[in-house]
């Protein structure tokens, strides 16, 4: 095996063999006379984000020479080395990111050690999810999707409005692709892998978006007609389909089959997530001053269902694809809080605009304020 010092993830096929076999072991299906194993009923996206973590954890071992390939997963783990692992990771990714891995790791090993006692590792992925405050506060960043669907069919009918053909198939669809986020906020692993007559689907006069339970990050699967109505897709997506995305696949310079992707880059080739996460943000940066990245959209939509519908939140978990109403109900409260200070902000300046304009020198007046801060904080001082 490699020994894997100085990389930041080992991958599966180069795990210690006994780690091979034990998570070989644990996703094997029940038989009638073994108790069922822990993995054998996670889909394939669980287990491969478990993986990732498993391999992330093994590289900071490796880092520290301290991968022992002879040693079982159980001797691995230890307290001492999780608090030196969980150092490590608050220096290179968030606190939500650094909680995120912890649990993982947590749920791996009871995997892959399931006679073990990890209760103490479970308390302290838990700790640090309640205790981890996002990066960045996202109140402070979500926009109506109705103005970020608004803001897709502008990029759509301007584009058709070019002369370069080039910018006319690529403008277009980028357009297309805020519209449907802004419409079924999929995550960017589903948004980016949709393929024609796989997942996206024609039945008669309706197309359907389609994913299996183990393509998803929750395992729940997707099944929606995509909608028509006020936020219409439907003859979007069919204009997108008979001309620019035909447009873009012509221009493939080899004989290979043509892509069956349904995002479809100036090579006439399926567009890598990268591209996808550059292209959104770049388009919703240069309209709302601040990027709008493709998770985002998720709160955004979320957000806008509490504030415009508090009667159907319910239906924000089935949007996102949630078990619960867990989110949901976060979603509610963030948006009550939106709604919240929005109106103080209202009453704050219906306050202002009722005062008169402060003059910069008045030399009738024994007060001379230079500028409005200085009026506000001496109406501070005088109502305390």
């Amino acid at each position: 095996m490699n020994s894997g010092v100085g990389r930041l993830t080992i991958p599966p096929s180069e795990w210690p063999n006994g780690h091979v076999e034990q998570w070989q072991y644990a996703r094997q299906p029940a038989n009638p006379f073994s108790k069922p194993n822990s993995a054998a009923r996670w889909g394939t996206n669980r287990c491969r984000k478990l993986e990732d973590a498993w391999g992330v954890y093994l590289g900071f071992l490796a880092r520290r020479e301290l991968l022992d390939p002879i040693l079982r997963p159980a001797f691995c783990v230890t307290q001492p080395l999780v608090e030196e692992y969980i150092s490590e990771l608050r220096l290179r990714v968030a606190p939500v990111t650094t909680a995120m891995y912890i649990s993982y790791l947590s749920v791996m090993i009871e995997a892959l050690e399931p006679t073990g006692d990890w209760q103490w590792l479970r308390d302290i992925g838990q700790y640090l999810k309640i205790t981890a405050a996002p990066a960045r506060d996202k109140r402070k960043l979500v926009v109506p999707a109705r103005d970020l669907y608004e803001l897709g069919v502008e990029l759509m009918r301007d584009a058709e409005g070019c002369s370069n053909r080039r910018s006319v198939a690529t403008r277009f669809r980028d357009g297309f692709m805020i519209s449907f986020l802004a419409t079924l906020p999929l995550r960017l692993g589903n948004f980016s892998s949709i393929e024609l007559g796989t997942h996206l689907i024609r039945v008669e006069c309706e197309y359907w978006l389609q994913f299996s339970a183990e393509e998803t990050k929750t395992g729940r699967p997707i099944n929606v007609c995509i909608p028509s109505g006020d936020f219409d897709l439907v003859s979007w997506l069919e204009r997108y389909l008979e001309r620019h995305r035909r447009w873009l696949l012509e221009q493939r310079n080899d004989y290979g089959l043509p892509s069956r992707g349904l995002w479809i880059n100036l090579t006439g080739r399926k567009m890598s997530r990268k591209a996808i996460y550059d292209n959104i943000t770049a388009h919703t940066g240069a309209a709302f001053g601040r990027p709008i990245w493709p998770h985002l959209f998720r709160d955004s939509v979320a957000t806008s269902i509490a504030i415009e519908a508090p009667d159907h939140v319910g239906a924000i978990a089935e949007i996102l694809g949630h078990a619960t109403l867990a989110t949901a109900r976060k979603y509610y409260i963030q948006a009550n809080s939106l709604s919240a200070n929005r109106e103080y902000q209202k009453l704050i300046q219906e306050i202002r605009n009722d005062h008169s304009p402060i003059a910069l020198e008045q030399t009738d007046n024994k007060f001379e304020f230079q500028d409005k801060a200085d009026f506000d904080e001496d109406e501070t001082r005088a109502h305390r």
